[in-house]
């Protein structure tokens, strides 16, 4: 069983933060979610109004959450690389420090 120290975390966690691309994804799934919300408002505007064609909305939504999910999994996949980097260097500090 493997016991992780909290205090080795953090560092990560700060590495993660830090980083320029990192900061980058996360602006732009930030903005991705953004145009997903503003899309639904209008479609909601849209049903609310009663327009003839509140559907209209349907493909440019389906369009914007599809790129929202890219955004989001390529924000995810970077921070899984610095946590998996961070492994593997407390790894090797802990079987130097023996």
């Amino acid at each position: 069983m493997s016991l992780r120290n909290p205090e080795n975390d953090l560092g990560i966690l700060d590495a993660i933060i830090d980083c320029a691309e990192c900061r980058s994804l996360r602006e732009i799934y930030s903005e991705r979610l953004h145009d997903v919300i503003a899309l639904r408002e209008r479609q909601l505007k849209a049903v609310l109004g009663e327009e003839p064609d509140p559907q209209r909305f349907d493909i440019v939504i389906h369009e914007a959450d599809a790129a929202r999910e890219n955004a989001k999994y390529a924000y995810l996949a970077h921070r899984t690389t610095h946590m998996e980097a961070g492994q593997k260097s407390m790894s090797k500090a802990s079987v130097g420090s023996k």
